[in-house]
């Protein structure tokens, strides 16, 4: 039997990624997304919502992740108000 150790298998997976609710999938914490969504879902592009975090924040996030993720965050609000 091959031993595996804790370092084949360290980025398959984060332990505290539900304390810190995490999705699994998630590169950035959820202080950072909500300035991305913030940033995406009120300056006239993405382009601009990255060039604001880059130059306010120091946080160099490309365009497209800042769309996915505000993409993502208003259909989340969407699926959220119809069950409310």
């Amino acid at each position: 039997m091959k031993a595996i150790f804790a370092g084949d298998v360290a980025g398959l997976f984060f332990p505290r990624l539900a304390e810190l609710a995490l999705r699994v999938e998630a590169t950035v914490s959820p202080k950072v997304e909500r300035k991305m969504v913030y940033a995406g879902a009120n300056k006239a592009s993405y382009q601009v919502a990255s060039d604001d975090l880059r130059e306010l924040a120091e946080l160099d996030i490309k365009t497209e992740r800042i769309r996915l993720a505000t993409l993502r965050n208003g259909k989340a609000r969407r699926e959220l108000e119809k069950i409310l």
